[in-house]
């Protein structure tokens, strides 16, 4: 079946002709596709791109023009930059190692690609060692050639001018005892080294960008670190002592007559009349001859009988409800509630006024669960609601409170250090998704 050119899609890869590989108008039309800016922000769809785009280069031989080959190359290439979140190991081991001078004159912005995947690892927690290490060594074994002359090392040795000698050269200028942010060493490098001088101006900026992919993942910028307050350090109130209640014992005058006193001394003393029982005089009412005469003249009141109120008519019941509304203050909220979200860009336009809607934890937990379901009814992968959360003026307040501890401003904004540390918490837990 014979696809119209203008209408060809992604899923339409797989069902192209041989004559249609080599018809300029379909390259165009693919190019044309992969250029979306789209792609840039869904790694997954770049990733399905890439997959189909690698099968159809790895399994067709029909591509008879070598300029077409090349151009689908390139698009390859910028479609494994876009999808680096979602790649495999082994495609993130050596995305380094090769088509780094092509991805950079074709203007892909490799610093930025990094930087979006080494977020999910080290937001809130500090810089990847691993992570940065697996790009640093892919990056150091990179052969492409730089530059049309040999390079004389520090050493003497001459060596051909691929990148991962042009490192070589650079690191040996600099100091690793000291940790910068690598605009010094690089701006040291270029006045030093006669290897630069050689260069042509566009070979001087290629060379700059090559560096600056190699500083950035070496000296790591301003990454926001959840600081736990130590649970030793925390107040409690010390609860009090418990004491028990003071009894007051009666006085005893006289010893008692113990029990087990003999029942004939017991009569004896009876016979005799020294044991006398005197009882014990009733309470005296004092009242007036007033008092007793109101007292005989009132009348007693009938006993409280209990009745079942009857239900009020359905009007009265309206007007009851009428007159609650109007008294009722109107309820102003700058953040929607969780019934108003509906979609996934509503995740947008959440604020800091949602987290005090209710419970810390509760609210933590409905944001939660509310990117999960949300992700879910739309079909697609937890990562694009995360996104839409990310935009949000709430997560930006949690950035901005990060940076500001960082760096020790103390400009910490309006957020406080328990909803600082519930979002770390939540944004660990939406990471795992």
């Amino acid at each position: 079946m014979t696809i119209q050119i203008e209408n060809i899609q992604v899923e339409d890869l797989d069902h192209l002709t041989p004559d249609e590989l080599n018809n300029q108008q379909v390259i165009i039309q693919i190019e044309k596709i992969a250029a979306d800016p789209m792609y840039n922000y869904e790694p997954g769809l770049a990733r399905e791109f890439y997959d189909l785009l690698a099968k159809l280069l790895e399994n067709s031989k029909a591509i008879r023009n070598q300029n077409i080959s090349a151009r689908l190359l390139v698009v390859l290439s910028t479609l494994e930059w876009q999808s680096l979140q979602n790649q495999t190991k082994k495609i993130k081991e050596r995305i380094l190692v090769r088509n780094v001078i092509p991805s950079i004159k074709k203007q892909i912005d490799i610093v930025y690609c990094l930087e979006r995947y080494l977020r999910m690892f080290e937001l809130g927690i500090g810089p990847d060692a691993g992570e940065r290490q697996m790009f640093i060594d892919a990056l150091i074994r990179n052969q492409e050639i730089l530059g049309p002359q040999a390079l004389i090392l520090k050493s003497g040795d001459k060596v051909i001018g691929s990148i991962a000698n042009w490192l070589k050269d650079y690191i040996s200028y600099s100091d690793p005892a000291k940790l910068r942010t690598g605009t010094y060493e690089m701006t040291q490098y270029f006045y030093s080294s006669p290897n630069v001088k050689t260069l042509s101006m566009a070979d001087r900026q290629l060379l700059t960008n090559i560096l600056t992919v190699y500083n950035h993942l070496k000296y790591p910028k301003n990454i926001p670190v959840v600081e736990r307050t130590p649970q030793s350090s925390i107040l409690r109130p010390t609860p009090p002592v418990p004491t028990s209640p003071k009894i007051a014992f009666p006085i005893i005058s006289k010893p008692p007559i113990p029990h087990g006193a003999p029942l004939e001394e017991f009569k004896a003393k009876m016979q005799a009349g020294t044991v006398k029982f005197t009882p014990k005089p009733q309470p005296a009412i004092s009242m007036t001859p007033q008092e007793i005469q109101r007292e005989v003249k009132t009348v007693e009141l009938p006993g409280h009988k209990s009745e079942i109120a009857s239900r009020p008519s359905t009007a009265v019941l309206s007007q009851m409800a009428a007159r609650k509304d109007e008294t009722r203050p109107p309820h102003s909220a700058s953040s929607p509630r969780m019934s108003v979200i509906q979609t996934i860009d509503d995740l947008k336009k959440l604020d800091l006024s949602f987290l005090r809607q209710g419970s810390l934890q509760s609210q933590i937990s409905n944001l939660k669960s509310l990117i999960s379901n949300l992700a879910r009814a739309n079909n697609v992968l937890p990562y694009y609601a995360v996104t839409a959360f990310e935009q949000s003026p709430l997560f930006k307040s949690y950035m901005a409170h990060g940076n500001s501890k960082v760096v020790g401003s103390g400009a910490a904004g309006e957020m406080t250090q328990a909803e600082f540390e519930a979002m770390a918490d939540l944004r660990k837990e939406i990471e795992r998704l």
